[in-house]
């Protein structure tokens, strides 16, 4: 956000916690895929209900923590 007025940025420099938890959903979600496709090739085991589990939950919580934590665009306001 920047201060018409005085051009000046109003946002702090540096990561937010909003982009850190957001980060740690996308890792979540990736956590759950290479999970899977390890397993498979580890152990030539596709149909396993654990392996279903596990997965399932670490990528559904990725991605519900990332629409929950995902950046809202920066509405302009009509001056």
């Amino acid at each position: 956000m920047t201060d018409e007025k005085e051009g000046v940025s109003t946002r702090a420099k540096g990561i937010t916690a909003g982009e850190i938890e957001f980060g740690l959903c996308v890792l979540l979600l990736v956590l759950g895929i290479v999970f899977y496709l390890w397993w498979g090739f580890s152990y030539g085991g596709w149909l396993d209900n654990g392996v279903y589990a596990v997965t399932i939950t670490l990528v559904l919580f990725g991605l519900a923590g990332m629409l929950v934590t995902a950046p809202k665009p920066i509405q302009k306001v009509a001056s």
